[in-house]
């Protein structure tokens, strides 16, 4: 039987407190194919999920707990850096070994993947690489970037990564170019992303055609995600239609709470503005549910569970979105982050509304695309494969 390791960028704790753990799990292991799972965690807590996988084992190895505890102490973290480095090198070559690993796969193309692929080599079992989208542009959007805020080593080692994968698994076409564009890989395999099967079931629900009551924002109050773009748009929205009573619902949190919520306090809209908060899935769905107008700038699996209550959609002509959603079809899509042009948006659906939920529907079909059958199969041909060809 054989057997894979895997590492990612997100901690399975996220993920467990998002309900989205299982998903993510099924993800790398389709339909238990790997007899064993090892995946390897940067965060201590991660061993503490609960989860009824009796092929996983989590492992979080005892010198990244050290590392994140130096991490302020930039002295010791610099020289900390090469050490954890040899450390892990060896014991992922130990851990392949001792528990005959046959594939090894990496869910972000970053640093500490870095040893993953090098023992892979040398063990001789195939590497297995994922990019979500494309990671340069929202680094370069807000200047900070993966690896120690480096922009060469954070490309660089992404490129090195991409180009030395056996395979590289991809959401979309719009990210496989990204990959070509920046790499000299072929070995690219389109596999959406996987949605929980209770998202399909809400495909049988009849979609609630009131008129919208809010604009909804869902994902993390951080740069990537643009939600300062999101306050913004909405406060000009305002101040063009003093009359209008949608209200602005902002879902989620993160290190750009302060400054949002000092925004619409300063523009005198805090009372049109509601901050939820962290909401798990359930909740999200209570408001997709009531068919409001969902304002997503950059994010993943929003759209999806958006597209399946028929609620209305803008999103940007950026990455994979315009793959999804087609302009003034099934949805709109608005310049990458320009306010202008969203308000435009806004004012085609105001004008209105019962064509633009029409049209909203319609990408509904779209989404048995998306069953996870379809996608676990496309997983477990690329495993096939790489292991017939080693």
């Amino acid at each position: 039987m054989n057997r894979l390791i895997f590492t990612l960028e997100n901690s399975l704790k996220d993920f467990e407190e998002k309900g989205n753990l299982d998903l993510a799990l099924d993800y790398y292991n389709p339909n238990d194919y790997f007899e064993k799972v090892y995946f390897i965690s940067y965060n201590a807590e991660d061993k503490d999920i609960a989860h009824d996988k009796e092929w996983l084992k989590v492992i979080s190895p005892y010198y990244f707990s050290f590392l994140k505890k130096v991490k302020k102490i930039k002295l010791f973290f610099v020289l900390a850096m090469p050490i954890v480095f040899v450390l892990h090198i060896a014991y992922l070559f130990y851990l392949i070994r001792k528990e005959k690993i046959s594939v090894s796969r990496t869910g972000h193309p970053y640093l500490m993947s870095i040893p993953l692929w090098l023992v892979s080599r040398i063990a001789g079992i195939p590497f297995i690489s994922t990019l979500g989208g494309d990671n340069r542009l929202a680094q370069e959007k807000i200047g900070r970037y993966h690896i120690f805020n480096n922009k060469f080593l954070s490309f660089f080692v992404e490129e090195f990564l991409i180009n030395k994968s056996d395979y590289v698994i991809v959401p979309n076409n719009y990210t496989a170019d990204y990959g070509r564009k920046i790499s000299q890989q072929n070995n690219f395999a389109i596999i959406p992303l996987p949605l929980r099967n209770d998202i399909f079931e809400n495909l049988k629900i009849e979609p609630n055609m009131k008129h919208p009551r809010n604009f909804v924002f869902i994902g993390r109050f951080v740069g990537d995600k643009h939600p300062d773009f999101i306050v913004d748009l909405y406060i000009k929205y305002l101040k063009n239609n003093p009359e209008s009573v949608l209200d602005l619902v902002m879902i989620g949190d993160g290190e750009l709470k302060e400054k949002l919520t000092q925004t619409v306090k300063e523009a005198e809209v805090a009372d049109r503005v509601k901050f939820v908060g962290f909401l798990n899935t359930k909740d999200i769905v209570k408001y997709l549910s009531k068919n409001p107008i969902c304002l997503i700038p950059v994010s993943g699996f929003v759209i999806y569970e958006a597209a399946v209550f028929g609620n209305i959609i803008i999103t940007s002509d950026i990455e994979w979105h315009s793959e999804f959603v087609e302009n003034n079809i099934n949805g709109w899509i608005g310049k990458y982050l320009d306010i202008e042009d969203w308000l435009n948006k806004l004012h085609d659906i105001e004008n209105d509304f019962d064509a633009a939920k029409e049209k909203a529907l319609k990408l509904r079909t779209k989404m048995q695309e998306l069953s996870p059958d379809k996608i676990y199969r496309k997983q477990i041909y690329i495993y096939k494969k790489v292991l017939h060809e080693k």
